[in-house]
């Protein structure tokens, strides 16, 4: 695992998140349709496709989570400033 501490300081703007959720939402369709392919195969052993499928959904969530966590606490931590 990276440590985060030592990574140069590049972080994401808000502007950027809409082009990134999209990109990672293209990503995530192109995968999907494939397992809907696998799934009108008998070879294709179902169990262990649900399985995966359900942890590639877990894992997009987890991305999605990584990179726009950070920039909508930024947000929200402006918003409330404004607010006091």
């Amino acid at each position: 695992m990276t440590d985060h501490e030592n990574l140069p300081e590049n972080p994401i703007a808000i502007e950027e998140l809409d082009p990134l959720a999209q990109e990672l939402e293209q990503l995530k369709k192109s995968v999907l349709d494939f397992v809907a392919r696998m799934r009108a195969r008998s070879s294709v052993d179902q169990r262990w496709l649900a399985i995966g499928t359900t942890d590639f959904e877990k894992g997009m969530m987890c991305i999605a989570h990584a990179f726009a966590a950070a920039p909508l606490k930024k947000l929200n931590e402006k918003l409330q400033a404004l607010k006091d």
